[in-house]
């Protein structure tokens, strides 16, 4: 049901599947050659979006749904390399969390250290 011809960016509400393709890949090749930019495409989009997912922790398996990939070896095959690099984030965030400890682990040893009275 099309509630308002018109309201979509990219559609009338009446044109085909292709017109609105077409219309979506005009609005952003405009879009990008006023932004300078020479081989952009709009599925860049979608590669920020799968790569920043993953980054932010998000189960390579929703990723993969979310894309609508129909198995999770296919978003593997494009997007494992971004697998590492949430690894290398979590490292970071252990060795810190260690480094906090040690912080206040020693902070309150100096603490609880009296001097004798003489």
């Amino acid at each position: 049901m099309i509630e308002q011809p018109g309201k979509y960016p990219f559609w009338t509400g009446e044109s085909n599947a292709e017109d609105c393709a077409a219309n979506h890949r005009k609005a952003f090749a405009r879009i990008f050659e006023n932004a300078g930019l020479v081989r952009a495409h709009t599925h860049q989009f979608r590669h920020t979006f799968a790569k920043r997912q993953l980054m932010a922790g998000t189960p390579i398996e929703l990723v993969s749904k979310l894309l609508g990939h129909r198995s999770v070896q296919i978003t593997e095959k494009h997007y494992n390399k971004w697998i590492p690099e949430r690894q290398r984030q979590l490292d970071a965030t252990v060795r810190n969390s260690w480094k906090s400890i040690e912080t206040v682990t020693s902070t309150s040893h100096k603490k609880k250290t009296r001097k004798k009275p003489a």
